[in-house]
């Protein structure tokens, strides 16, 4: 159950397509000044859907500054680990009151010596943190981690750090995740048959603090 829990966290936008989103031919800051001007010229010639195209590209530059700094945040490898490069990703969804941003950053762990991995994901979305405060709310419910922990071979924590709220669960086969909550920010982190240990090493390395400064 604790399983399927964890999964309906996954950002909906994974099997979805945005709207707009960083990729290859990304726009460098240097030009952001630029698109706001050509945004306001298009704008006073009626020309709305240029001005909107440009905005949209002034927003993906602002997007994919936070995502990098975002990174900076992930833990560090670890010895007799290899770490990937942090990947990035930013965009949106929707419009108007219905629209929907983020920004993510995520990074791989593994260790060759036992095929260990261990994934950790930090995304910027207010949007999507109210969508979990009910599920947070669950976990902070003394009798309903009691009635989890019931089960011999998961032990569920709840999470208190100042500024965030969330959970953790260890399985006994090794597999074990976290889910950290802000008021716009979540971070996720999943270790598959590793052990308490490696999951405490890889949480204690994300930098909880940085991120809420960062967001002030």
């Amino acid at each position: 159950m604790l399983r399927i829990l964890t999964l309906a966290l996954l950002p909906f936008w994974l099997f979805t397509v945005p709207v707009a989103a960083q990729g290859p031919n990304a726009i460098s800051s240097t030009d952001f000044d630029q698109l706001l001007k050509e945004a306001r010229q298009a704008y006073a010639k009626g020309e709305s859907q240029v001005a909107i195209q440009k905005l949209q590209q002034a927003i993906d530059v602002i997007q994919q500054s936070g995502a990098k700094t975002l990174a900076s945040f992930l833990p560090k490898s670890l010895d007799g680990w290899n770490a990937s490069e942090p990947k990035t990703v930013s965009g949106n969804w929707g419009s108007g009151a219905q629209a929907f941003q983020w920004t993510q950053a995520s990074r791989r762990y593994t260790r060759e010596q036992d095929g260990l991995r261990v994934n950790v994901q930090i995304t910027n979305s207010p949007q999507l943190i109210q969508g979990q405060r009910q599920m947070a709310a669950m976990f902070e419910n003394e009798q309903y981690i009691k009635m989890m922990n019931q089960d011999p071979n998961k032990k569920v924590r709840l999470f208190k750090k100042e500024g965030w709220t969330g959970w953790t669960i260890i399985e006994s086969n090794g597999n074990a995740n976290g889910v950290a909550l802000s008021d716009a920010v979540m971070v996720t982190l999943d270790v598959n048959k590793g052990s308490e240990e490696v999951f405490t090493k890889f949480w204690k390395g994300v930098n909880f603090d940085g991120i809420l400064k960062h967001g002030k």
